[in-house]
């Protein structure tokens, strides 16, 4: 998502590309059948349509943007792409964004646990970033490195069709160095969760 652009004699600064958003999904769904005995033939039929598991995601840089019914997505397989307007920023300036997570199963409610993904390529541009994830006024990270915003349970669970928007803002050091110049990294974020 970001890339420092080369320049001569200038601070670093940071060109953001993309933000990714994806979901991952686990679902743990219980059923039972009863039997009763003297009573000849017994049929049980099982359906399990009402108990599937689903997280939805969207995303995007608007100001205030929140997600719409058109907004929503599948992140699996593929990831949600997020493009982002503003692209640039330097040292000790940041860049928001806004990403949202909707539980789309029927009945089922859902923990949600937000990830800030690391990138496959250990890459030292990626090191420096700091991020900042909050909820309305909740702040789950302050101005942390990405370990520290990956794996943040969303406060409570969130109810079938009910949705969570969250404020993330990618940030570079004010003492970013020269030597970040030039380099570049993805930066993806993802929702995993259980149902209740």
């Amino acid at each position: 998502m970001s890339l420092f652009s080369p320049s001569s004699r200038r601070p670093p600064v940071v060109r953001v590309l993309a933000s990714l958003v994806g979901v991952g999904a686990f679902a743990l769904v219980g059923l039972t059948a009863a039997s009763t005995v003297d009573w000849g033939q017994l049929i049980v039929a099982v359906d399990g349509s009402e108990n599937t598991f689903d997280l939805q995601a969207a995303g995007s840089d608007e100001p205030g943007w929140t997600p719409t019914a058109a907004s929503w997505e599948q992140g699996r397989p593929d990831p949600i792409v997020v493009v982002l307007r503003d692209a640039t920023i330097g040292p000790g300036t940041s860049i928001a964004t806004r990403v949202a997570v909707r539980n789309a199963s029927p009945r089922l409610g859902a923990i949600v646990v937000f990830h800030v993904m690391r990138p496959a390529t250990p890459n030292p541009l990626f090191d420096q970033l700091r991020f900042t994830v909050s909820e309305g006024g909740h702040v789950y990270a302050s101005d942390v490195d990405a370990a520290h915003a990956s794996a943040i349970a969303l406060t409570g669970p969130t109810a079938s069709g009910a949705s969570r928007t969250l404020d993330v803002t990618v940030s570079v050091p004010a003492d970013a160095t020269d030597e970040l110049e030039g380099l570049r990294t993805p930066v993806s974020v993802r929702f995993s969760g259980v149902s209740e």
